[in-house]
């Protein structure tokens, strides 16, 4: 025999299920008939932002015209021709030593530029009827006579050592040498067997008498190994 509580539950729940089924079919009734709604989504598209202008250019600086500095260039040059030249002065360098002879006949060392006496005035001979330059055939004489007291050095041969030499040498109106300067080359040997010819090749001749009381001579020794 079946229990009333269990019957009446089962009945229950098998009306809930009747209804809820009912429900269902009227809502899906009422919604067929209805259009769904359209949904729209719109898509905006946003232009990216132009980039910024570039920054504008440095200024040029200007260059100077050239014309202006040619202009002060030519100024400078257009003075320097107009003001006169002016004579260069004798430098105050005392020049190569000056050998001269003293009362005793001994060859001494002085400086300065030949002059009259010991140590020299540094006036050239033919500034005054004092001293001048001596005649080319008695300057050759005078030359001749050095050469052949020239030696050349045993040891600057062997070194074959060359050397030019200048010199200008001082005479009285008798011949006697008062002075003598050379221009060294710079070799010890050769220098010194320069000095050695002028003082052995002198008294020299008698010079012509033209009115001076000195006379200058002018030469040069060569060394040259053949």
């Amino acid at each position: 025999m079946t229990h009333p509580r269990g019957s009446r539950l089962a009945a229950l729940a098998l009306s809930l299920l009747f209804n809820a089924a009912l429900i269902l079919a009227v809502v899906q009734v009422q919604f067929q008939g209805l259009p769904l709604p359209e949904t729209t989504i719109e898509i905006v598209l946003e232009r990216p932002a132009p980039p910024p202008p570039p920054p504008p250019p440095p200024p040029e600086e200007k260059k100077k015209p050239l014309q202006k500095k040619t202009s002060k260039v030519a100024r400078a040059a257009s003075e320097k021709m107009a003001k006169p030249e002016q004579k260069l002065q004798a430098p105050t360098d005392p020049g190569p030593p000056v050998h001269f002879l003293d009362p005793s006949g001994e060859v001494a060392q002085g400086s300065g530029a030949i002059g009259g006496g010991q140590g020299g005035t540094g006036k050239r001979r033919g500034a005054d009827r004092l001293g001048m330059h001596a005649p080319s055939d008695y300057a050759d004489r005078v030359k001749s006579q050095i050469i052949a007291a020239k030696e050349y050095p045993v040891e600057a041969r062997k070194k074959l050592q060359e050397c030019f030499v200048s010199y200008t040498l001082t005479v009285d109106r008798n011949g006697n040498m008062l002075a003598y300067t050379i221009d060294p080359c710079g070799n010890a040997l050769l220098d010194a067997a320069v000095r050695d010819a002028i003082a052995k090749a002198a008294p020299f001749p008698v010079p012509p008498d033209m009115g001076a009381e000195r006379y200058d001579i002018h030469g040069s020794l060569v060394f040259r190994l053949k």
